[in-house]
């Protein structure tokens, strides 16, 4: 009963603290409703404020510690990508080709990664991907794979899409521009810029694509602040962001992605895997 245990635990801590009529600080949308309700009813003179905004503000800024266990989490997002440019083949499937970029990760570090991915290909890439399945890798395909792994509670984020064979004309301008787009984004990230502004120069240089352009990463996977049209929030040092334009056509679908920090004068790329649409 995890639940169960974690509501006692919280109980525990409150009367051993004296606290059974404060104010106590919650992050509402991570507290669940039974342990919630169980507090309210045990410790009816308490007053629960909710502080998510003023944490997700908090959690932003990045400290050395937490930049160091991030750098770590980028790392294994490289070694997934290294695994699927080496690796993928036609005739295999997704699900083989992610337990491979997965084990992997896991042998680099020498235990078990929580890892979120989306990698699909083919036609599931002109959707922005999703979860591998048992669908057959085949010639002339590509692949969007974007691996999200998680290290000491800390997460990494990166994202490419490659061509099994040789890609056509299009396919080559369609992932040059992506490309260009990313390095106009990163080229631009400094303290002091508006969040929707480095959206704008991504957008401008390709046409619109159905989701935000970036988004910080820290302790969940999308944190603030989000890299979209109408956020207006200034960038600060030490923040940890990751963008990620893309350009999604009738049949296949290419999404570019590097994870950053915030630097005093500019960005750090924190991925250091290059972007490679050929094998």
């Amino acid at each position: 009963d995890p639940a169960g245990d974690c509501g006692k635990k919280l109980a525990e801590f409150i009367l051993r603290n004296k606290l059974t009529a404060s104010r106590i600080g919650i992050e509402r949308n991570a507290l669940p409703f039974s342990i919630a309700q169980m507090l309210q009813e045990r410790f009816p003179l308490i007053e629960w404020i909710n502080v998510s905004a003023a944490l997700s503000r908090l959690k932003a800024i990045k400290d050395m510690d937490e930049i160091n266990c991030i750098r770590q989490a980028a790392h294994l997002a490289d070694i997934g990508q290294a695994t699927v440019l080496q690796f993928a083949r036609e005739g295999m499937s997704e699900l083989e080709l992610f337990s491979l970029a997965h084990k992997n990760m896991e042998a680099e570090i020498g235990s078990r990664v929580p890892l979120m991915a989306d990698l699909s290909s083919g036609s599931g890439t002109a959707s922005g991907g999703g979860m591998p399945t048992n669908n057959i890798i085949r010639a002339g395909d590509l692949i969007l794979s974007d691996f999200t792994p998680c290290l000491q509670g800390y997460w990494g984020d990166s994202c490419n899409t490659i061509v099994i064979g040789t890609p056509t004309t299009t396919q080559r301008k369609t992932f040059g521009l992506v490309r260009e787009a990313l390095e106009i984004g990163i080229q631009a990230m400094k303290p002091g810029v508006k969040a929707n502004a480095i959206d704008r120069l991504m957008r401008s240089h390709i046409r619109n694509y159905p989701h935000h352009s970036g988004h910080g990463v820290g302790t969940i996977y999308h944190e603030i602040p989000r890299i979209v049209p109408y956020n207006d929030v200034l960038l600060e040092e030490d923040m940890v962001i990751a963008l990620e334009p893309a350009i999604y056509e009738n049949d296949y679908g290419i999404r570019l992605e590097h994870l950053m920090l915030i630097t005093s004068s500019g960005a750090e790329v924190l991925t250091r895997f290059q972007h490679c649409f050929e094998q």
